[in-house]
């Protein structure tokens, strides 16, 4: 929703950093990298790893944070 409301734009790069980017739909793969790249999500670090958690659910605590980290930045 983020990404569209951005107007779409082109992304370079991939999810490898994170341990679990296998896990992202292929329908969602694009706006995830974008999101990550913009900030607007950082990801879950457990151990010396960092995590997406595509199959979770976020809290209402998370989805505001990443609204607000969007409507600072766009």
């Amino acid at each position: 929703m983020l990404y569209n409301d951005c107007g779409k734009p082109s992304v370079s790069g991939n999810l490898r950093k994170y341990s679990d980017y296998s896990s992202v739909s292929s329908w969602a793969y694009t706006e995830m990298v974008w999101a990550t790249q913009a900030g607007i999500i950082s990801g879950y670090v457990e151990g010396n790893k960092t995590y997406l958690k595509p199959k979770g659910y976020a809290t209402r605590a998370e989805a505001a944070s990443m609204l607000m980290r969007y409507t600072m930045k766009y």
